[in-house]
This record gives structure tokens, C-alpha cells and sequence, in this order.
């Protein structure tokens, strides 16, 4: 990791991860970003996230496609997202529509 730059980062970013219900896409992570600090741009989250990767601080799943983009999350999130039903509805969903896609054949 580079230090201290990354240690602000990540506790920003950790904390929109702790606050999540499900798995986040970049997209969405940037949008719960908290308003009273700057945003960063896609290049730069994509840089914090895969050292986050790196560190084993969060998981990530997904092709990083647009029908499958990469979803990240807090690992300890899991226990407390598997209490909840809608959780499980919509991991069932996301899965079968996963496997839908892949059935026909659907790359992108």
C-alpha cells in the first residue's frame, strides 16, 4: 500500500462499504460517496479498490463487463447481509440472471 494517501482513501471508502446492503459497483460506490469529501474519479477508486484487493481488505465478484460488472464488499458484511431476506432475493436474482445470460451465450 503507499502509505497515508491510501490510509484516508480507505477509510473513506471502508466506510461506504460498512454502510452498503449488498455488493457495490464502482458506480455506486461513487455515488454514496460522502458529500463532505472530494470524490475521486473512476481511475483513482479503480487504483484504491485493487489495493484494497491486494490487501485482502474486501472482495470483489463479477467479469467487470457490463451485463456482470465487478460488485465489492466487505467480507464480515456477508453475516449480517445473510440475516436479511431481500439480501438473499436479490442474490438469487443477480444468479439467475447470471446464469441466463450465460445460457444464451451473452458475452458482453
Amino acid at each position: 500500500m503507499s502509505g497515508f494517501v491510501f490510509d484516508e482513501n480507505w477509510r473513506l471508502l471502508s466506510n461506504v462499504l460498512e454502510d452498503a446492503t449488498d455488493k457495490m459497483t464502482r458506480a455506486e460506490i461513487l455515488d454514496e460517496w460522502p458529500e463532505d469529501h472530494p470524490r475521486p474519479d473512476m481511475m483513482s477508486l479503480k487504483r484504491w479498490l485493487k489495493e484494497a484487493l491486494a490487501a485482502n481488505l474486501l472482495l470483489v465478484e463479477g467479469a467487470g463487463k457490463k451485463s456482470t460488472p465487478y460488485r465489492y464488499w466487505l467480507a464480515e458484511a456477508e453475516a449480517r447481509w445473510r440475516e436479511d431476506p431481500m439480501y438473499r432475493l436479490n442474490e438469487l436474482q443477480r444468479e439467475t440472471a447470471k446464469q441466463t445470460l450465460k445460457n444464451l451465450g451473452y458475452r458482453k
